[in-house]
This record gives C-alpha cells, sequence and structure tokens, in this order.
C-alpha cells in the first residue's frame, strides 16, 4: 500500500512541475499561389508539388498540409499553429512556401483542389487542376 501511494505521489509532483507551452491553435490558411505542379504524372512515382502561403503576422508556424481525399480528387490546404498568448507583429504579410509530395497509385487522373479561401458569401473557393497518369 505504502509503494502505491509513494508512486502517486510521485506522479503526481512530477505531473505538477511540468511547465506549459504556449497556448496555440490549429488553423488552415489558403494557398496565395501553386508554385510548381506538373502537367501530367508518373505512375507510382513520387511528383513534388510547390506552394506559396502567407502568415498574417508572426504569431503562426508552418504545421504541413491538410489533405482531403475522395476517390481521385485531393484537397489541399496550409496547416499552421497560432499561437494565442503571444504579442504578434500585425500589419505585415509573412509570405512562405512550402513542398509536398504524392505518388499516384491508381491510373486515372487525379484532380488537385488548392483552398484558396472563402468568397464574400462564405464558400470555398478552389485552384482546381485535373493531372492525368501515364
Amino acid at each position: 500500500m505504502k509503494k502505491i501511494i509513494f508512486t502517486l505521489f510521485i506522479g503526481l509532483f512530477l505531473l505538477s512541475s511540468c511547465k506549459e507551452g504556449p497556448v496555440q491553435e490549429l488553423v488552415l490558411l489558403p494557398v496565395t499561389e501553386v508554385i510548381e505542379i506538373p502537367t501530367r504524372l508518373e505512375y507510382q512515382n513520387l511528383t513534388n508539388f510547390k506552394v506559396k502561403f502567407e502568415f498574417p503576422n508572426d504569431c503562426y508556424r508552418f504545421h504541413g498540409f491538410d489533405f482531403t481525399y475522395f476517390r481521385n480528387e485531393r484537397t489541399i490546404a496550409v496547416r499552421a499553429l497560432k499561437i494565442l498568448d503571444a504579442t504578434c507583429n500585425d500589419g505585415q504579410l509573412f509570405e512562405f512556401t512550402a513542398s509536398f509530395q504524392m505518388m499516384p497509385e491508381q491510373e486515372d487522373e487525379y484532380i488537385f483542389k488548392f483552398w484558396k479561401g472563402k468568397d464574400t458569401n462564405g464558400n470555398d473557393i478552389f485552384e482546381t487542376y485535373v493531372l492525368p497518369v501515364y
């Protein structure tokens, strides 16, 4: 019994002494420009894509891409961490580029929809590419 109480005490002590990190949330950001995209894909070969995006201020950190798959359709947006408990430098956009790779697993065309944000009515806007597979 003493061992169990001692183990619980040590566990609580270790948990209470951990420093908390910054408060942050995961957000999606639009692709501002598709920089590198092929005109066709090779079946089962890696293909590189490169996009440009902007952070509204310096409280954002790149956190990869958000991919949504539906059959041969790929929807892509930029994932970012927004630090909520920091002082941010507003008024300046921070422009970045990032790359990802894709390997076609089927011998059919692929549809790539890069999320560009929302229009004035709140509808999603996409830049769409249809790429054949050879």
